[in-house]
């Protein structure tokens, strides 16, 4: 996947489309003036089937939408984030899911890591949130077994394509889904 945010991303944005990058091992490139297409093409040109654009709100990280190379949005999703200058200590190549929250099994269209739950580093925990006003939050564990302060919270899905819908939409009954 290539990731890229938009034309003049703040410090924070940059910073998080960097985390992203190496937590995930995919290119993270400064969209600059190049238009969706343009960085369809080049994803394409890297071998990848997917460009993520991260948006900003205010100076922060406040939407992730993902499109085909054909520039299709097939997802979006509104989230905050907590973003970390420490390094992460994460091997892209040794990555995987310890869980997945039930009703979101869709992400892993993104993300070809395989799903193992007795692992205890270098792992990634999509996890329900407390609070009402969010889906779940996405932790990353290092090679350490350390919970790293990178973290993702999905506060609402804004757009999902029909073919990424599950089947039980009830998990998002009462939360802002």
């Amino acid at each position: 996947m290539l990731i890229s945010s938009s034309r003049k991303p703040a410090p924070k944005t940059r910073s998080f489309c960097k985390n992203l990058g190496h937590t995930f091992g995919y290119e993270y490139v400064s969209r600059g003036k190049s238009s969706l297409r343009d960085l369809g093409l080049k994803s394409e040109d890297l071998g990848h089937k997917y460009v993520l654009l991260v948006y900003e709100l205010e100076g922060n990280p406040s939407k992730l939408s993902f499109f085909t190379n054909d520039g299709n949005e097939i997802l979006s999703l509104k989230i905050t984030a907590k973003i970390s200058n420490e390094r992460l200590f994460i091997k892209p190549k040794e990555l995987k899911f310890k869980f997945i929250l039930p009703g979101l099994e869709f992400l892993k269209t993104f993300f070809d890591f395989p799903l193992d739950s007795n692992i205890f580093s270098n792992s990634i925990e999509i996890n329900e949130s407390k609070n009402l006003d969010e889906i779940a939050n996405i932790s990353f564990i290092n090679d350490k077994g350390e919970k790293s302060k990178f973290e993702i919270t999905i506060r609402r899905i804004l757009f999902i394509a029909d073919e990424l819908k599950n089947r039980d939409e009830k998990m998002f009954e009462g939360k802002n889904g």
